[in-house]
């Protein structure tokens, strides 16, 4: 979710969750102290994800673009319910 792991409150947007990667960090909108996610948890995520895309690849197009259709949304929902935000007091 989007809960600062500091002050509890919201710390950002949807879109501001999916953009952001293990490398970067943003500034709570409630506390602005620095937030990310987790590398591991990322990976956790997104490797299953290029999977999922290169055995997909190897489908016919009549059904790859449906699969990749349902696939997309479902990664998005996953990395933004399972991908944490920790605390960045690095930057």
């Amino acid at each position: 979710m989007v809960t600062c792991p500091y002050c509890q409150q919201r710390a950002t947007t949807v879109w501001g969750k999916l953009s952001l990667g293990p490398a970067g960090s943003i500034k709570c909108l409630a506390c602005g102290r620095r937030v990310g996610v987790p590398w591991s948890w990322t990976f956790a995520i997104v490797g299953p994800m290029f999977g999922g895309f290169w055995l997909l690849s190897h489908l016919s197009p009549i059904f790859f673009v449906p699969a990749v259709a349902l696939w997309l949304p479902a990664f998005l929902v996953a990395y933004y319910y399972l991908v944490p935000l920790i605390g960045r007091n690095d930057f």
